[in-house]
């Protein structure tokens, strides 16, 4: 009965799914989440690198954002425009933006 309970009050995993499951689904919910941050950001934006994204996300952990600007770009939900930008440390960082919508 404990078990359908927590079935009941988490959706993101089924009572059969094993221990490592049930620990990941909350970090999946903060992925998503963080896609929506990283998404409003571009929507406010257009143009952002991966620096100047992570500047705007101060709380988030600069890897972490990387790779969900990665994971976003291998969706098709961000695109690079085709220009670069200097990063603080003089680097070409490649600029990123959503897709245009038709």
């Amino acid at each position: 009965m404990n078990d359908q309970l927590t079935f009941l009050t988490d959706a993101r995993t089924r009572r059969t799914d094993p221990p490592t499951s049930r620990n990941a689904a909350p970090s999946s919910t903060q992925a998503g989440e963080l896609q929506q941050r990283i998404l409003e950001a571009f929507r406010r934006y257009w143009t952002l690198t991966d620096d100047e994204l992570c500047e705007l996300l101060p709380d988030a952990y600069p890897p972490t954002v990387k790779t969900a600007r990665s994971r976003m770009k291998n969706a098709g939900l961000l695109i690079p425009t085709g220009g670069t930008r200097k990063s603080a440390r003089g680097r070409d960082m490649v600029v990123w933006t959503l897709p245009v919508q038709s």
